[in-house]
C-alpha cells in the first residue's frame, strides 16, 4: 500500500523514519509540506514536495492512503484536498475532529487522549 505524508515537521519526520510500516506492506512514497524551509529537503529517502504536487504524485505513484501530521487548524483542509484527489483512507495525527463524506475512512491518533485515558486507570488503583 503506497502512502503519502502531509506535514513534515517533527512528527512527520518521525513517521517517515518509522520502520514498522514496510514489513506490514505499507510504504510512504511521497512527503508534502507547504513550508518553503521544508520543500526540497530530504527526509529519510524522500524529497519533500510542495503540496501543490499532491494531485500528480497520487496518480503517478498509485497512492491509496494519506497520513496527516499537520497542525489541527490545517487538518480539515488537507483531508479535503486528499479526498478531492481520490484518497479514501486517511490516518490523522492532528488532534482535532474532522468532517468526512460517506465512503471516506479516517482513523485519528491522539497520543494525549490515550495518555489521559491511561491515567484514569492509575487513579482507580
Amino acid at each position: 500500500w503506497n502512502m503519502a505524508l502531509v506535514g513534515v515537521g517533527t512528527l512527520g519526520r518521525a513517521i517517515v523514519n518509522y520502520e514498522g510500516f514496510l514489513p506490514n506492506g505499507f510504504k510512504i512514497v511521497s512527503a508534502f509540506d507547504i513550508n518553503p524551509d521544508q520543500v526540497g529537503k530530504k527526509v529519510g529517502n524522500l524529497q519533500v514536495e510542495h503540496i501543490n504536487n499532491l494531485q500528480n504524485s497520487i496518480k503517478e505513484k498509485d497512492i491509496q492512503i494519506g497520513i496527516i501530521a499537520v497542525p489541527p487548524s490545517k487538518a480539515q483542509e488537507v483531508i479535503d484536498l486528499l479526498t478531492a484527489n481520490g484518497i479514501k483512507t486517511i490516518l490523522n495525527y492532528a488532534p482535532t475532529s474532522v468532517r468526512i463524506r460517506p465512503g471516506i475512512i479516517v482513523r485519528s491518533i491522539d497520543p494525549v487522549l490515550s495518555l489521559q485515558s491511561m491515567t484514569y486507570y492509575l487513579k482507580i488503583q
